[in-house]
């Protein structure tokens, strides 16, 4: 029963007792507000209720000011609240709901490593050329920083190749063309 919305729904229900039973200094509350924004993100996919949704900006805001400035879940804390600020934004259209969600997003990109695949994907969710220029950009030194014998490897090339060619359906420059598909 994948996917089960009693089960979700018993899901959020313990997160909400363990949060509401965890010390406001424990190091475990930033992951049950992480884990909460995100349950209740999938509720909101699940039945559309806004209510759910302003509940996991809340927990999701709640995971990101609990997480220490070094940590490396920070970049998933931006990660998470910017996709659900995004989900506000395409349900009310409420301009504010997209810039805090860019600025998460560039946040995330901030916090990424170079060979990290979040820094290919912006230009997919806003389809601005400028970013589609830094995806390449990003998705080229993170294929040089991935050593060859690397898991990831295939997959940059991949990104690059797929970058490449969104260029080349763009602007219809054929070394993009030629490029993409030796990747």
């Amino acid at each position: 029963r994948l996917g089960d919305l009693d089960d979700l729904q018993k899901a959020t229900g313990h997160s909400e007792v363990a949060l509401a039973a965890t010390p406001h200094d424990h190091p475990s509350r930033a992951v049950i507000y992480h884990y909460l924004g995100s349950m209740l993100s999938m509720r909101f996919e699940r039945i559309g209720n806004l209510g759910d949704l302003r509940d996991a900006i809340k927990y999701s805001e709640g995971a990101l000011a609990a997480t220490p400035q070094d940590h490396p879940d920070r970049l998933s804390r931006h990660i998470n609240l910017g996709i659900i600020l995004s989900r506000r934004f395409v349900r009310t259209g409420e301009v504010s709901d997209l810039r805090e969600a860019i600025k998460h997003g560039e946040a995330a990109l901030a916090t990424a490593p170079q060979n990290h695949l979040y820094r290919a994907t912006r230009f997919e969710r806003l389809g601005d050329l400028g970013d589609l220029q830094k995806a390449i950009e990003h998705s080229e030194v993170a294929l040089a920083a991935t050593p060859h014998d690397h898991p990831f490897r295939a997959t940059r090339y991949h990104y690059l190749g797929s970058m490449l060619s969104m260029r080349f359906e763009r602007i219809g420059d054929l070394g993009d063309l030629r490029d993409a598909i030796k990747y």
